[in-house]
């Protein structure tokens, strides 16, 4: 596992066109003028006279003029911005791409169904967004802002049905209470899956880098688990003897119960890890959660402890001062005992040995925790561990043989360039590589820690 440094409000690019989006401009100034398609047709009906006057005049042959360039950008924007693009009979029998199809799907039921309010849905400017995208993917760049944040806006939906269960599940106990008739209501939330899998899938692709978020082993050939780091359902520990016991917890209510979940953290992208298919299934993660003090689930707080909160509050519709709490407040409640790769520093708990074996550092109670839950020490994973560090170092050595040796700023380029292949790139298990380069250049200038400008292990 790694330091993982995603912030969501510094992707990059917009959900309105740019320039830089325009793949290439004539080609779309030629399908808009010649309007075949149904959404060719739409769009050059509702530019401005000007504009559809300078479109039927262009000479494909030549270059697209910047003025008109710039016009269709501008009038394109209005329209992302202003009503539906989308209609049943202009997008009939369309077939969105694979990668997107679920999205598209979800997305356009879900503006469908706002659209009919007088409020305007927030959704929609993504929708037009991506169905320019889906109708000119030869002229149009893909925006992983606009995925973004349709992903986003479909999670919070999903978050709030979730909660409406919750809540109602909640009311049929109290009404069964007075009267005890038949069997107890059971909480039995509807997951919906497509929601967590897609943020799952972009967050492996322009994140995780296509490696498991636990152990980095790729994920190629096979979609990847989603991890959900707070399990959404059942909660287990793990005994002293290696006995698996099932959370209790005491509710919101003083009644104490099997802890339901995380349910309202099932499409938050913060507890959304893509894992491989070791990490998440027998011998993996699975529903286990250690903390070092009592797990929470939905919670009702003091005043003074709703003003100590770190993020944003989602309160009860049902109970005044109950709150569904996002996972930065859970940690300081629950005492978190995994290692998770957005809020910890890995390097500073777990370290590698020469043969791929993960050890906890400094004996780190996270990082002796995390190998366990996660089985780094799994034989396969440390197998392919080790021989990736063996090869790493034989390439390291060759980038540096070729390196001026006197040129220190030359040095620390080249590693620079060979780290960020695994830090920020598609090779797998870049802590074990590291590890084994700091440990075979140590007090040398060669050491990457030296050279990187920060050890990134105590020495």
């Amino acid at each position: 596992m790694i330091k993982v440094d995603f912030n969501p409000a510094q992707i990059r690019g917009s959900v309105l066109l740019s320039v830089d989006d325009l793949k290439n401009s004539s080609s779309l100034a030629v399908r808009l003028r010649n309007a075949v398609d149904p959404l060719s047709k739409h769009l050059k009906n509702v530019l401005s006279a000007i504009t559809q006057q300078q479109l039927q005049s262009y000479d494909a042959s030549q270059g697209l003029p910047d003025s008109l360039r710039d016009a269709l950008i501008d009038e394109l924007n209005e329209l992302v911005k202003g009503s539906a693009l989308y209609d049943r009979t202009r997008f009939k029998g369309t077939a969105w791409r694979k990668e997107r199809e679920t999205l598209m799907k979800a997305l356009i039921k879900q503006v469908e169904e706002k659209i009919k309010e007088p409020k305007k849905d927030e959704g929609l400017a993504c929708l037009n967004r991506l169905l320019m995208e889906e109708m000119y993917p030869e002229e149009i760049a893909n925006s992983t802002k606009a995925e973004w944040e349709a992903w986003t806006l479909l999670a919070d939906a999903a978050k709030a049905r979730a909660i409406g269960e919750w809540e109602g599940w909640k009311l049929k106990r109290d009404e069964w209470k007075k009267t005890k008739k038949g069997d107890a209501p059971v909480f039995k939330p509807t997951f919906e899956d497509d929601v967590w899998k897609g943020f799952r899938d972009w967050l492996k692709k322009n994140v995780f880098n296509n490696k498991c978020a636990y152990c980095e082993s790729k994920i190629t050939g096979y979609p990847g688990d989603t991890e959900h780091f707070r399990p959404k359902g059942r909660v287990r520990v793990l005994l002293e003897d290696g006995t698996p016991k099932i959370v209790k917890i005491v509710d919101e209510d003083g009644e104490e119960m099997t802890h339901p979940g995380y349910f309202w953290l099932a499409y938050h992208w913060q507890n959304l890890l893509p894992s491989c298919e070791f990490c998440n299934t027998a011998g993996g993660k699975l529903d286990f959660f250690p903390v070092e003090k009592l797990h929470v689930a939905v919670k009702r707080l003091k005043d003074a402890e709703i003003n100590a909160l770190l993020d944003n509050i989602t309160r009860s519709m049902r109970a005044a001062g109950t709150f569904y709490l996002e996972p930065r407040d859970l940690d300081k409640l629950e005492g978190r005992l995994l290692l998770h790769p957005y809020y910890d520093k890995p390097e500073d708990h777990i370290y590698f040995q020469v043969d791929g074996e993960a050890d906890a550092w400094n004996k780190s109670k996270q990082g002796d925790v995390s190998i366990k839950v996660y089985n780094l020490n799994e034989t396969t994973k440390r197998t392919a561990r080790s021989q990736e560090q063996h090869d790493a170092r034989g390439r390291y050595m060759s980038v540096l043989a070729v390196t001026d040796d006197n040129d220190l700023v030359e040095l620390k380029k080249a590693a620079q360039k060979f780290m960020d292949e695994y830090y920020r790139g598609p090779r797998p298990y870049a802590a074990a590589v590291f590890d084994i380069l700091h440990e075979r250049f140590e007090r040398t200038r060669y050491d990457p820690a030296v050279l990187l400008g920060e050890c990134r292990k105590k020495s």
